[in-house]
């Protein structure tokens, strides 16, 4: 009784870790005692149920093949199609949208329409997302560029005022210099204003995107 209670909790625990290893995506291979003890039909549920395509199976395969041992495709396939049941909803296609992450056709074609709602829904979330952060991106390097002119700027006007020894040379130098930063600073000043106006838009018609979600 000892023995087969152990057995039990060594096989739920195995199963556990491979079914873990589909979750993260970032297990390649299987071990020996994983490929052995592996219930299929749940590692099939777990790799639909995040929306791996029925070729995901090779990798397993060939991970067993090391040890001599062949996955038991008809249970994986039983269970990878119970799990893209889950994952094949209006939520997770909109989630994928979002995300930026290529669908890979893998819903049946009865689930797959409600999916790829959602997924067309988040895909243009998703661009908006992207040109909020650009505009931010950008915005950012107007404000340096203002920067680096404005203390530019600042050094010059201050070698004028101080320094009563300069030639005229370098006096013609500098209130050359000092218009065209001043003008450099007037034009990134202004397009600075017209930056966050748009980013205003952007970030006001991302969130009415965001709030016209019903799900």
């Amino acid at each position: 009784m000892i023995r087969t209670s152990r057995n039990i909790r060594a096989l739920i625990m195995l199963t556990i870790i491979a079914s873990g290893c589909v979750v993260l995506s970032g297990c390649a291979t299987l071990g020996k005692d994983e490929c052995l003890y592996a219930d299929w039909r749940t590692i099939g549920y777990e790799d639909g149920a995040h929306g791996f395509s029925a070729s995901r199976i090779g990798s397993h395969r060939e991970a067993c093949a090391k040890h001599g041992i062949a996955p038991d495709f008809d249970l994986y396939e039983q269970g990878r199609l119970q799990g893209l049941g889950e994952y094949c909803t209006l939520q997770k296609g909109y989630g994928l949208g979002v995300s930026g992450k290529p669908y890979v056709d893998v819903c049946p074609e009865v689930l797959e329409p409600a999916f790829l709602e959602g997924y067309s829904q988040g895909k243009i979330v998703h661009g908006a997302q992207m040109e909020v952060k650009r505009l931010k991106s950008d915005l950012k390097k107007m404000y340096r560029d203002l920067n680096g002119v404005t203390q530019k700027l600042g050094e010059f006007e201050n070698e004028l005022v101080r320094d009563n020894s300069i030639g005229p040379r370098r006096r013609k130098y500098l209130l050359e210099e000092i218009k065209i930063l001043t003008d450099q600073q007037r034009v990134l000043a202004a397009d600075i204003d017209g930056q966050e106006v748009l980013l205003e838009s952007a970030e006001l018609h991302l969130h009415e995107l965001q709030a016209q979600r019903t799900y």
